[in-house]
């Protein structure tokens, strides 16, 4: 009991509680038996009491080593039922135990009537269940099952001999059942043992799984600032080389470049992507958007690429907007994914996005549908395409490229979106991929005006606006430098190469909006705009949005917690880059 107790102290493990239950139960029954003091004499009541403690000791015990609430739920809410009736028992039997002997004394034949017929039926009913459950334990093979059965049996077994034998002296029905006893504490305490064993590794494994996770999410973020960095100049770079009207020959190589860089991004992406949506982090928007107007955004985008095959891109929408509240960009990202793979796996005929929609009470159950005329898939291969880094054939990414991300996170994003997502093909007969996803039914119907229709605008309402970019890497210096002047007319841009400048360069001058890097030297971006913001007259209430390559969302919240107005994320869409400042400036006026 000691044992077992301290046991508990230390490690807090339920195990040994349940333990320190049973071996209680056996300690009273045991001193109710001994008769070393004259004036405690035997009491079946008593006696029952304590062996009914015992059987709930083991049956929490039981519970607990075959881990029942992991294998069988109805079976875990039957014991919560019968444990708390027990319970119920127990306390009640305990009170009129202690009332009996305290306050009215009463002959052992009275005292034991009706305590010792209640717990001496109770009792053996909790064992027989628990006798079952055991049995049905091991048939399932549950760990340790085998090893408790076994125990279990020679716990209760002096029980069933006294009951089964008939054995002329009483001491030796004693001795045998004390000795089958031992053996079964021995053997729990030995099951105990190899249980908190396999606890200990299994923390272990997890503290490990944790580490490895927490070393891989910084893997992530540190390669995908590395290489964001770079890319958005060269990029950047070949962008404004390709709008300064280059020779044919150099046309070519520069669209190369950037079809190259753009497809570099799309890996880094998809790669960040499945991290974030294994580890959890992908939290789905609930704005009220136009499927319609989506779709059709999407097939601009895929036109091109479309027509460079010679395929024929088609889409078969209903009328009106369809609007739903939901996650626009995830959505775009599923579609982009899944035409791309349809132009890409199709060398000739076309490409075909339908969409369909069927009201379910206060949801719209949206089916689209991505057909192509391609490769097809053989039957043995489908449910192979949506696992992360797979593709249908090993020879998939030497000929038609891509790293088989792409599927596994649309089947990840459908999936978190409560929806479901399948694929019809036969081989060299094309493909046909669906998914199903449900969504509420927008409120507001309100019309949004395109983004490329506002942007005809944004520039002339910024003329000679003064922006402050702080960056410390001269490409980047460039690109930004580059990408603004060439979009708005008379725009200033002053330049400080870390956090420090920019503080003092605000200092002396006054800056409409503040481009802001995150890892510099001297000081960095969050510094920089904490001490900004404690300025305590009107440039401290200066827009700052965040330029950065750190595009991890806990990265992103770290930019809005340190004061910053806006993030976007390198490389840049100079229009996006446009709009944000547009917002911004236009509310702080």
């Amino acid at each position: 009991m000691l044992y077992y107790f301290i046991f508990f102290l230390i490690n807090k493990e339920r195990s040994y509680l349940y333990l320190l239950f049973m071996f209680t139960g056996l300690f009273i029954n045991m001193f109710n038996n001994s008769n070393l003091f004259s004036q405690f004499q035997y009491n079946t009541a008593i006696s029952a009491f304590a062996s009914s403690i015992s059987v709930v000791g083991l049956f929490k015990y039981a519970e607990t080593i075959l881990n029942i609430k992991q294998w069988s739920s109805w079976i875990y809410k039957a014991n919560r039922i019968i444990f708390i009736t027990f319970l119920i028992i127990l306390l009640v039997s305990l009170g009129t135990l202690s009332y009996h002997y305290f306050f009215a004394p009463l002959s052992a034949a009275d005292d034991s009537s009706v305590i010792d017929r209640v717990l001496n039926y109770f009792g053996p009913f909790v064992a027989i269940i628990l006798f079952i459950q055991a049995v049905y334990a091991a048939i399932k093979r549950v760990k340790f099952a085998n090893l408790f059965l076994l125990f279990y049996v020679l716990s209760i077994s002096p029980s069933i001999l006294a009951l089964v034998i008939t054995i002329p002296n009483h001491d030796d029905v004693i001795r045998i059942g004390y000795f089958l006893l031992t053996l079964s504490t021995l053997g729990l305490m030995l099951i105990t043992a190899y249980y908190i064993k396999q606890l200990r590794e299994d923390q272990a494994e997890k503290e490990k799984a944790q580490a490895s996770e927490r070393a891989k999410h910084q893997f992530l973020a540190n390669m995908s600032h590395e290489i964001r960095t770079p890319m958005n100049a060269i990029k950047g770079m070949t962008d404004i080389l390709l709008r300064r009207n280059p020779k044919d020959d150099q046309k070519e190589y520069l669209e190369g470049i950037k079809q190259s860089s753009d497809s570099l991004l799309v890996i880094i992406n998809d790669i960040l992507d499945i991290s974030k949506i294994e580890a959890g982090k992908v939290e789905l928007e609930q704005e009220p958007f136009s499927v319609v107007e989506l779709v059709n955004n999407v097939h601009t985008i895929m036109q091109f690429k479309a027509e460079e095959k010679g395929l024929e891109l088609l889409k078969e929408i209903p009328e009106g907007r369809l609007y739903v509240n939901g996650d626009a960009t995830r959505l775009r990202q599923i579609l982009l994914n899944l035409i791309g793979n349809a132009i890409k796996f199709t060398e000739k005929g076309l490409v075909t996005t339908s969409v369909k929609s069927e009201q379910v009470e206060d949801k719209i159950n949206v089916h689209f549908t991505v057909s192509d005329t391609g490769i097809g898939i053989d039957q043995d291969r489908m449910e192979k395409i949506f696992q992360s880094f797979e593709q249908a054939y090993s020879d998939t990414s030497r000929k038609f490229g891509g790293t088989g991300l792409g599927l596994s996170i649309s089947k990840k994003l459908v999936e978190l979106h409560g929806g479901k997502i399948w694929v019809e093909s036969e081989k060299s007969k094309g493909s046909q991929f669906h998914f199903i996803i449900p969504y509420a039914i927008a409120e507001s119907t309100t019309e949004v005006i395109p983004t490329e229709d506002v942007n005809t605008n944004i520039a002339d309402a910024m003329k000679g606006i003064r922006i402050l970019l702080v960056e410390d890497n001269d490409f980047n210096v460039v690109v930004a430098q580059e990408e603004l002047e060439d979009a708005i007319e008379g725009v200033y841009v002053a330049v400080a190469e870390n956090g420090l400048i920019a503080v003092e360069k605000l200092k002396s001058s006054t800056f409409d909006v503040i481009l802001m890097d995150v890892q510099m030297p001297v000081m960095n971006g969050f510094e920089a705009a904490k001490a900004i913001r404690n300025f305590g007259n009107e440039k401290a209430h200066t827009p700052i949005i965040a330029m950065t390559a750190n595009v991890l969302k806990e990265e992103v919240d770290l930019c809005y917690q340190a004061g910053m107005n806006d993030f976007i994320g390198k490389p840049f869409d100079t229009n996006q880059l446009m709009q944000k400042i547009f917002n911004l400036v236009n509310n702080k006026s």
